[in-house]
């Protein structure tokens, strides 16, 4: 174990059960080569998940926003800052819409400076230590004015979706994106696509060298015997929040026309799921449908290990690269999916059926329904490519600065 010390800056884990699962295999990797992981989230919610013994939770309420006098203060008390921060925007959007937008870029600038005194004042930051956020957002901006203030030397950031695509900012954009950029070590990417997203938005800002891809992954699937297929029925499964983003409703349009026997297993629930509830009593008589809502992580990899699955199907209109089907194949599941963000990093002629943009879903999903897989080159490229061991260790890696 290496004699250094990590804090890792997250949205809500390890409070709660559904933010940042991926966390959860990843944390224990971290404790295996730092002496200890101080963890920072960004809100608390009820609930907390088990930790690795060299780990302390620390709350010192980031998620706090500073009213209006202090967020002035705030900004007349480091006004080289304040001006180099927006600078950065500036030149990165340009004047138009950053004046369009200043009093949101303001107040986030200003409650990012807030965050910074908490961090400053509690005696958080050193040179010696190494940062670590898990979202390009939120404590990336905070802690990206440490390093361009010498108070930290070593921050990593990783960027996922929501905190990479413009498309999840209306108007505005990912913002600061050129200020954390240049001021933090290493940026890594959980896919290529977001890779080569961050680069064409970033051209201007610099060059691309502290710029990496590093895959998330899972634990290997250990079971020898899996599930064999003892039904006629084809089974279908999904997993996900019920969400507009996610359009879990636009798979029960598309199986309205299938005219095989089939049973559609869904796990996830969200603001939509009353929706989705009502709407599926909609389907064909030929359709069975089992909605679970949501189910623990271990709940959803015992069913797979349980019961056999035919196919996984994901509607979704943005992903980075979801976790679910890095689970699903591990377990020989092929996927059918939008071909949206990193998806087409995880599903290929091998493990499944794309759809892009201008293709007929129902055609698509003719040919997946009617294809015969070969569900050990499935397994095969999970543990090729999304191994948690493998993507983690090297991980750390890069944290290290090690080569």
């Amino acid at each position: 174990m290496a004699n250094k010390v990590l804090h890792l800056f997250t949205a809500e884990y390890p409070y709660g059960f559904k933010s940042e699962p991926f966390l959860e295999t990843e944390i224990w990797y971290l404790s295996d080569k730092f002496k200890w992981i101080y963890i920072y989230p960004n809100q608390k919610s009820e609930g907390m998940r088990v930790l690795p013994e060299n780990c302390t939770v620390r709350n010192v309420n980031t998620a706090e926003s500073p009213d209006k006098l202090k967020k002035i203060y705030l900004l007349i008390a480091s006004p080289f800052t304040a001006a180099k921060v927006a600078g950065s925007e500036i030149k990165d959007k340009g004047w138009g819409s950053f004046w369009k937008y200043k009093k949101m870029y303001f107040d986030l600038l200003a409650t990012q400076l807030f965050i910074y005194s908490r961090l400053k004042k509690n005696s958080i930051l050193n040179s010696s230590d190494i940062y670590y956020d898990y979202w390009f957002i939120d404590s990336a901006l905070t802690l990206s004015i440490a390093h361009k203030k010498g108070k930290i030397s070593h921050l990593f950031i990783r960027a996922h979706r929501f905190d990479l695509y413009d498309e999840d900012w209306p108007g505005t954009g990912v913002p600061f994106r050129c200020f954390t950029y240049k001021h933090s070590n290493v940026i890594s990417f959980i896919s290529q696509s977001g890779k080569r997203y961050f680069e064409d938005k970033t051209a201007s800002c610099g060059g691309s060298s502290k710029l990496k891809v590093s895959r998330l992954g899972i634990n290997r699937n250990l079971i020898n015997n899996l599930p064999q297929k003892k039904s006629s029925t084809f089974h279908l499964l999904s997993c996900s929040g019920v969400t507009e983003r996610k359009q879990v409703l636009q798979i029960i349009e598309l199986l309205k026309s299938v005219d095989i026997s089939l049973k559609w297993t869904h796990f996830g629930d969200g603001p939509l799921f009353p929706e989705l509830t009502r709407d599926s009593k909609l389907l064909p008589e030929n359709i069975t449908v089992e909605l679970k809502g949501h189910c623990s992580n271990t709940e959803v990899l015992k069913s797979y290990a349980k019961e056999f699955v035919d196919g996984f199907i994901s509607l979704s209109g943005s992903e980075g690269v979801p976790v679910s089907m890095m689970e699903a194949i591990s377990f020989g599941i092929p996927i059918l999916a939008r071909n949206v963000g990193g998806i087409s990093e995880i599903v290929n002629e091998t493990t499944g059926v794309l759809i892009n943009e201008h293709d007929d879903p129902q055609q698509k999903l003719n040919a997946f329904l009617n294809r015969k897989w070969d569900r050990e080159a499935i397994i095969a490229f999970q543990h090729g490519n999304f191994d948690a061991k493998k993507n983690y260790t090297n991980f750390t890696k890069i944290l290290c600065g090690e080569k």
